[in-house]
């Protein structure tokens, strides 16, 4: 799934009534790993408009979370 270029997003709350963490419940609940949460984290920060500077302290959060084996 992941493969394919799976996305997480609220574009458009007011149009589809939820959140982001809304989404990543969703997510849990329809299958998909914490580790492909955090790989879908990773992809989005390399694909973002913003500075890298900009980009580390949210990488590095999302790079320190340990995930069970």
């Amino acid at each position: 799934m992941l493969e394919k270029g799976f996305r997480l997003s609220t574009d458009d709350p007011a149009m589809f009534r939820t959140t982001l963490l809304e989404e990543f419940a969703f997510a849990l609940q329809t299958g998909l790993s914490l580790n492909n949460l955090l790989a879908i984290n990773r992809a989005a920060f390399e694909h973002t408009f913003v500075s890298d500077s900009s980009r580390q302290s949210p990488r590095a959060r999302v790079n320190s979370v340990s995930t069970p084996s």
